[in-house]
């Protein structure tokens, strides 16, 4: 009895027939497209069902002629996309496509290696932060230890005042690439003012750039030797960023212009009580309580405890 036949598959199958063909396991693939479609029409017809009474088995075996089938179509239409693309190159939407499509002729070694490596320098989304980053500084550079200035075309305080000012706002809004943003460019019209270059450090501190932060205190320290604020901040910078020696003589020399500095005895005092110098860290202790400076109470304890027999 005839149940299938069609210009789909060329051929005529039986019941029976189709029956033998899968009793293997192992059933060739071959003939994928024209099996699996004579499985779907087989299981379409009531009256072939009944006839044929398919297994579990069968059904797999139909289910996995159909997913192959599926995947040569797919990869059959992938390598006709080279022809589709072909017959679009006339127009003007293909040429656009066609212009982020890869080289027809492959490159040579040198140059795949260098054009990997610009592709992984451009902004993404690993390193969007470094390419802003990056253009909020520009005309400015830090790896020499202190702030090389490309300057404007001009001088001009007056505005790199007003860029100073607009840099503190931004800084107590928390914009703070707009506020490096701000602080470049009041350096780069008066590079010889010592405050931008202050500021300029603390907003690199907060945004963990301890290099860049030093070399702009550094700068301004350079610029005002006087400057305490920038000489305090710089201390801090420096001890923070793992150099204790270095931040306690700079620390020192905050003490040395401005005796009445709080701020810098406790440090001192905090800071020689590591270091296991008693009598420096007393005597600190002190001159900070002599100007109503309230320490830390958990530090006072250790020091009781730890430091109780030291000169006081």
């Amino acid at each position: 009895m005839r149940i299938l036949r069609g210009p789909l598959i060329g051929s005529d199958y039986t019941a029976r027939g189709f029956e033998r063909s899968t009793q293997n396991r192992r059933s060739d693939c071959s003939t994928v497209p024209s099996r699996a479609a004579h499985l779907l029409r087989i299981v379409d017809e009531p009256f072939a069902w009944r006839n044929t009474a398919l297994s579990k088995r069968r059904l797999r075996i139909a289910a996995a002629c159909v997913v192959a089938m599926l995947l040569g179509v797919s990869y059959k239409l992938g390598t006709d996309k080279g022809s589709v693309v072909g017959s679009l190159q006339d127009s003007h939407e293909s040429q656009q496509v066609l212009a982020y499509s890869t080289p027809t002729s492959a490159p040579a070694p040198g140059k795949a290696r260098r054009s990997a490596a610009a592709a992984s320098t451009t902004p993404g989304p690993t390193n969007y932060k470094q390419a802003r980053f990056a253009a909020a500084i520009s005309g400015l550079r830090f790896d020499t230890g202190v702030v090389e200035v490309e300057p404007a075309d001009r001088y001009d305080a007056e505005f790199a005042w007003a860029r100073f000012e607009q840099a503190r706002a931004l800084v107590d809004a928390g914009l703070a690439l707009g506020a490096i943003t701000a602080y470049r460019d009041s350096i780069r019209w008066a590079p010889d003012l010592a405050d931008p270059y202050n500021g300029l450090g603390m907003i690199l501190r907060l945004q963990n750039k301890m290099s860049e932060a030093l070399a702009a205190l550094r700068t301004a320290v350079r610029l005002d030797p006087e400057f305490v604020d920038a000489r305090f901040n710089l201390a801090m910078t420096l001890w923070m960023n793992g150099e204790p020696k270095e931040a306690t003589r700079q620390m020192r020399q905050v003490v040395q212009l401005q005796p009445d500095h709080a701020l810098a005895h406790e440090r001192l005092a905090i800071w020689n009580y590591y270091s296991g110098q008693a009598d420096a860290a007393w005597q600190h202790v002190r001159a900070a309580q002599a100007l109503d400076h309230v320490l830390p109470p958990q530090f006072m304890a250790l020091m009781e405890i730890r430091m109780p027999g030291a000169s006081r």
